[in-house]
């Protein structure tokens, strides 16, 4: 290709000057990839590749030849032609010579970029699974045994277009260069490749790339787990380099902040609250601590602080949080910034991410602005592949490696030496706990530790993670346990019977709670209750849109507005507020959900007075939420009542023991999640297009709606492409509301957004007729 006007011989990118040229975009790919192995994390990344069983060398060398190759395709005049276009360099209708008038108008350059790297490969790697090789065809499109994704390529081009060889000169002696500089072998050049490369310089190109497809194909090990995750790890770095290098942000690869910086920023952050700073035995405890560990810490123990202390003291600069719940990922996202990291060292990933980061980019008319839109696709492509060296996501995200779908390779290259923090570990179910468990092998094979950290775990669920995993060593909470904040008692009477003796405790100044196991029974409580106290009872559960969810935090976490005496809630309420109050009514449940509800009660220890009231559990939930746990609350039941009183974490931990006495752990539904988890070892290195495993079981699975009320609103917001903000309006249904009551009343839109003829209210969220009040849980 000729010289342009703007000396530019080959275009990556549709930019003008320089900053579009194909070499710029390697060079910076490159420097990537310098990065990556002069960094301390580089020792961690050399373990675990020769852990599965790579040579260093050859890995560091043939992947700095990937970064170096992947994009050679876009050398041939079909893709120059285009970026040409895109810039109005040249004319829109000119054609090249060697492409057939009915030629299809674009060509995947990842399948020449391929063609490029394959002499070396045969030469120098022979009959090896050629991990490097199917990253490169693989960094763009979703990649299976029959290049579906390149169906286009297959069929439709009659003729493939071809490299010219004053391109293959360029395209071999750059990469030379390149190399040399790298310290690795030379690449060899267009004379010594010119009998392989002639093959590809044909009629016969398409032919001849389909049978070396299909040779390599048979040299991938079948159901192998070594090399399912070789290739993860190649395709991995490879769009590290490529994304980053495509890149305006300021993206580094570890974090700066050290253990040492942290203890001084803890003192910062206590002192900075008016409060005395103080060491605790349990924050030395999980300094020190080496490997994999769980930690068991009431509420208030600053587990979060224990969990950094832990993950820093090993030097990685990488440190990975697994939450349970959208809410609880967003308020420790926006604390890690705010008190120990760099705000550009912390990522955010989970199903509304890109609504979370749409809000703290700007207010909503800024969204039309085109920067804003691309500043936003940038950050939600970076923390959807967990390329930020601080991650906070909810453990969905990470569990869906296993099924070899999104982008599973960014993600399992994130965990290479990483420290992953699974909190709240007790809060999932069996099918789920299968998955967290075969999703520890894959991190410890991946060279990284982790920490399973909760307030309640039975000793069955320790002697789980020991035999499965070999965790052994625990870290406890020691100097709290001892700790008493609220008296426990049972009363016989349901919710509804207790207004008298409510009412005389709100007379006293008393904040009140009152937790119950359904939606409906809560919307029906709050009705009642908002006719004697107005605007001073809050009604929250996961049935609101997320405006409305948000506005109800606000309330309850500061002191502005009229003051929520009485909050009545689901327990939703469990795992996401950081709220207190002096007495809390809780419906029945099993001990560790009650527990985490008794969290909110005197959480700073600061009432003399708390109690944890609980009352007997509706046959709905029986029914529809705990119809297989109901021994679990017969239990709990019988230890509140014969142990009336002000419990301690001990007293909590032995009851827990006696609940959970024989519960089994690996019953039908883990078998079912055992499976689920090793269908990405059945899928190999190819990736899954849709969702056909699931994180959580499907009784517990949501679908969202949006009221039409909200018509107008979102279908503004479409026709202003602010598609982000739609799910604004969104509420969070169970599948079985949705099937039972929504589906048929659906409104047609030219979106297809999934808004339904349903009354809502920002009060007490979807107004469903009463009769169906109690059919439905959280």
């Amino acid at each position: 290709m000729k010289e342009t006007s703007t000396n530019v011989r080959y275009y990556a990118k549709p930019e003008s000057g320089a900053q579009g040229s194909y070499e710029y975009h390697i060079d910076r790919c490159h420097a990537v990839w310098q990065r990556i192995f002069i960094s301390s994390w580089s020792q961690e990344l050399q373990q675990t590749v020769e852990a599965l069983g790579l040579p260093w060398e050859q890995f560091r060398e043939r992947m700095c030849y990937a970064v170096l190759m992947h994009d050679a395709g876009k050398l041939l005049p079909i893709f120059q032609r285009r970026m040409q276009q895109l810039l109005k360099l040249n004319g829109e209708n000119e054609t090249d010579g060697n492409e057939a008038k009915d030629s299809p108008q674009h060509f995947r350059h990842e399948l020449w970029s391929a063609i490029c790297m394959f002499p070396r490969i045969r030469e120098r790697y022979g009959l090896q699974f050629p991990y490097d090789w199917f990253a490169v065809i693989g960094h763009h499109k979703l990649l299976d045994k029959n290049l579906t994704s390149f169906t286009r390529e297959k069929e439709q081009w009659r003729e493939w277009p071809v490299l010219d060889d004053e391109a293959l000169q360029f395209i071999y002696q750059y990469t030379s260069d390149k190399m040399r500089v790298s310290q690795c072998e030379d690449v060899g050049n267009v004379v010594e490749y010119a009998p392989i490369l002639k093959r590809f310089q044909s009629p016969d190109c398409r032919k001849n790339f389909l049978a070396i497809w299909d040779g390599y194909v048979k040299l991938i090990p079948s159901h192998n787990q070594q090399a399912r995750l070789q290739y993860a790890l190649a395709k991995g770095m490879l769009h590290t380099c490529d994304w980053l290098a495509s890149s305006s942000a300021d993206v580094v690869l570890q974090s700066a902040t050290t253990a040492d910086d942290l203890w001084n920023l803890m003192r910062a952050k206590v002192e900075g609250e008016g409060k005395v700073y103080q060491e605790r035995p349990f924050h030395l405890a999980c300094a020190e601590a080496q490997g994999n560990i769980i930690v068991i810490a009431p509420t208030g123990s600053g587990k979060t602080e224990a969990a950094l202390l832990w993950a820093l003291q090993s030097g990685c600069g990488k440190v990975m949080f697994l939450m349970p719940t959208m809410v609880t990922s967003n308020n420790l996202y926006e604390r890690l910034f705010n008190y120990y990291f760099q705000q550009k060292e912390c990522g955010l990933s989970h199903s509304s991410m890109d609504n979370y980061f749409a809000r703290s980019l700007g207010q909503e008319g800024e969204f039309a602005d085109q920067e804003h839109v691309v500043e936003l696709r940038k950050t939600l492509l970076l923390n959807k592949a967990f390329m930020k060296p601080v991650m906070v996501s909810t453990v969905d995200q990470l569990l869906t490696t296993q099924f070899n779908t999104g982008a599973w390779t960014q993600k399992l290259f994130a965990l290479v030496g990483n420290r992953v923090v699974f909190d709240e570990i007790h809060a999932y179910d069996t099918y789920t706990l299968a998955l967290i468990t075969e999703m520890i092998r894959t991190i410890q094979q991946l060279g990284g530790n982790v920490l399973l950290m909760s307030a309640t775990m039975p000793s069955g669920l320790r002697n789980h993670f020991k035999q499965e995993v070999g965790i052994q060593q625990i870290v406890v909470a020691e100097e709290l346990m001892d700790r008493k904040r609220a008296t426990w008692r049972y009363i016989e009477q349901p919710i509804e019977e207790c207004s008298n003796d409510i009412k005389q405790k709100l007379n006293q100044g008393k904040r009140v709670a009152i937790i119950v196991n359904t939606v409906g029974r809560a919307k029906a409580l709050y009705l009642e209750w908002a006719s004697i106290l107005g605007d001073e009872v809050l009604c929250y559960h996961s049935e609101f849109t997320m405006t409305d969810r948000l506005a109800k935090e606000q309330r309850l976490t500061n002191d502005k507005g009229v003051a929520v005496k009485l909050l009545i809630a689901t327990q939703a309420v469990e795992v996401s507020l950081d709220i207190s109050f002096d007495v809390m009514y809780s419906e029945c449940a099993p001990l560790d959900a009650l527990v985490q509800r008794a969290g909110r009660c005197n959480r700073y220890g600061l009432v003399s007075d708390a109690e944890m009231i609980v009352f007997p559990v509706s046959e709905t939930a029986y029914k529809y939420v705990y119809r297989d746990k109901r021994y679990l609350i017969d239990r709990t039941k019988d230890i509140i009542e014969q142990h009336v009183g002000k419990w301690s974490e001990r007293d909590v931990a032995n009851f827990m023991e006696i609940v959970y006495e024989d519960m089994i752990w690996k019953d039908d539904d883990y078998a079912e999640g055992l499976r689920a988890a090793r269908s990405g070892i059945a899928s190999g290195i190819f990736d899954n297009q849709i969702d056909t495993e699931k994180t959580r079981l499907f009784k517990y699975a949501k679908t969202s709606i949006i009221p039409a009320c909200y018509y107008e609103e979102v279908i503004r917001l479409c026709k202003e492409k602010q598609y982000a903000l739609v799910s604004n309006y969104e509420v969070p249904v169970s599948m079985a509301v949705y099937k039972n009551h929504l589906q048929y009343m659906t409104l047609d839109n030219p979106y297809k957004l999934p808004l339904c003829e349903v009354e809502y209210s920002s009060d007490i969220g979807l107004v469903i007729k009463k009769d169906d009040f109690d059919h439905y849980s959280f």
